[in-house]
């Protein structure tokens, strides 16, 4: 590890020296992690939890240290089914992308910027899979880190023959941060077409409540998903949804073969420290207004929700239900209830979920008990995980799956939701809510095209009617 120095480089050109090789960006408890030269990839859930014990992902961290010393960064899909590890059930339904169920790049050096911008380069050892001295690979990463420092105060200067422009277009930014979205795109207004059309998901909703009347279910997250053309790439999104989303504290950027990830969730899935286990799951949205008394009134109208309460304790229910199967009896707590967050585009009501794992579970018995997420299938969660196969037409891939990094000391991984798939000129992107006995289906309906917000925003495109 180098000793941390201030670079004048932003998160953006700081992706540019990762993309390449399958490079991967994330944001992790307030740093942003670039993974560079990965050393392969593991494909299930099994390896990756080989990979976890070879860090020692349950040792003891220093807190003021970078949050990532060698380890896995990546995703895992909607496709794997709750409980199982190595395999994701058929499912005859397109996909949004060609991804697989399970993807983790295995990365031993890293870009590690703090919450200051000072960086520094970790070059660490993943054992079974480091293959070059950590010094060597410390020193060629400072000597480009230092090249692209110096281009970046060149430009800032006004020289428009580095990094594309002038000066203002590389003010510092993080990942999730306040850089420029205006990067030279077309500019010509987009199109944005719904897996399921207006109609289309009132009727899926009423669908989902008949199950809900039968008896078969207390709650299901119903999604759509939004394509739009998109010929410039992952990383051009990442950019602009990031500037979109200032403050995520899940942004992502993840490079798989033919396709691209891109996130700005503000959602925790399970965030370890050694034996301590946190999730926090999200239910309840309202959108953000410009004037600030209409806005006031949406958080309040939020908190006062008698439906949104309701849908939101029965998947902290289900959240602590998940953690008590790892966590030693006793220990699982909800220390915050219900709060209200506020986000760029909506208001959230969040909670806090927090347990001691107990000292024989590893990585892959954690997921096995957690995964997927409850906030994002619905209540029970096997039931309501299959049913959802039934309504949505297209599978989710990564939306609603996981995403973030396997390292010593911590995992970190989000709900990936607030996500973006770019393959073949298409950036698909997924939104949607929990559905209840009392959901109305207009307002469900207008609720996921609020959490569309950034992403119509980023990409130029109008919501579809």
């Amino acid at each position: 590890m180098t000793a941390p120095h201030r670079t004048a480089a932003p998160a953006a050109e700081l992706l540019r020296l990762a993309a390449g090789d399958e490079g991967a960006a994330v944001a992790v408890r307030g740093w942003q992690v670039f993974g560079v030269d990965p050393l392969g990839a593991v494909w299930n859930l099994r390896a990756l939890a080989a990979v976890a014990d070879a860090c020692g992902w349950r040792e003891e961290r220093d807190p003021d240290g970078p949050p990532f010393a060698g380890g896995a960064i990546g995703f895992i899909t909607d496709d794997v089914s709750p409980g199982l590890l190595e395999l994701a059930v058929a499912d005859r339904r397109p996909a949004p992308a060609p991804l697989a169920p399970v993807r983790f790049g295995v990365y031993d050096t890293a870009l590690c910027q703090d919450p200051a911008g000072r960086l520094q380069v970790v070059a660490a050892d993943v054992p079974g899979w480091t293959r070059e001295p950590a010094a060597v690979r410390a020193a060629r990463w400072e000597a480009r880190v230092a090249a692209l420092t110096r281009e970046c105060a060149r430009a800032r200067e006004g020289d428009s023959h580095t990094l594309g422009g002038g000066g203002a277009q590389h003010r510092p930014q993080t990942l999730g941060g306040s850089g420029d979205a205006s990067d030279a795109l077309a500019p010509r207004r987009r199109h944005a077409t719904p897996s399921l059309g207006a109609a289309a998901h009132r009727a899926a909703v009423a669908a989902a409540q008949a199950m809900i009347a039968a008896g078969d279910l207390y709650q299901l997250n119903l999604t759509l998903q939004l394509a739009v053309d998109w010929p410039h790439g992952g990383a051009a999104l990442a950019r602009r949804l990031w500037a979109a989303s200032p403050g995520a504290p899940h942004a992502a950027w993840l490079r798989a073969g033919d396709a691209e990830v891109v996130s700005v969730s503000p959602e925790t899935f399970l965030a370890t420290d050694a034996d301590q286990v946190v999730t926090r799951p999200i239910k309840g949205t309202r959108p953000r207004m410009a004037d600030p008394a209409a806005d006031r009134a949406e958080a309040a109208a939020l908190q006062a929700s008698a439906k949104d309460a309701a849908e939101h304790i029965m998947i902290v229910d289900l959240a602590r239900n998940d953690l008590g199967r790892v966590c030693v009896t006793g220990t699982v707590r909800v220390p915050e209830l219900a709060a209200l967050e506020a986000h760029p585009t909506v208001w959230h009501l969040t909670s806090t979920v927090r347990g001691r794992l107990r000292p024989e579970v590893g990585l892959d018995d954690l997921l096995a008990a957690t995964f997927p997420p409850g906030s994002v299938t619905g209540a029970p969660k096997r039931m309501a995980w299959s049913r959802i196969r039934d309504l949505e037409p297209i599978r989710r891939g990564v939306y609603c799956g996981a995403i973030g990094v396997v390292t010593r000391g911590l995992v970190d991984l989000s709900v990936a939701i607030r996500t973006a798939v770019v393959a073949a000129g298409v950036a698909s992107y997924g939104a949607g809510g929990g559905i209840v006995a009392d959901s109305d289906p207009a307002a469900e309906h207008a609720e996921a095209l609020d959490k569309a917000a950034a992403f119509l925003t980023a990409t130029n495109a109008t919501a579809p009617a």
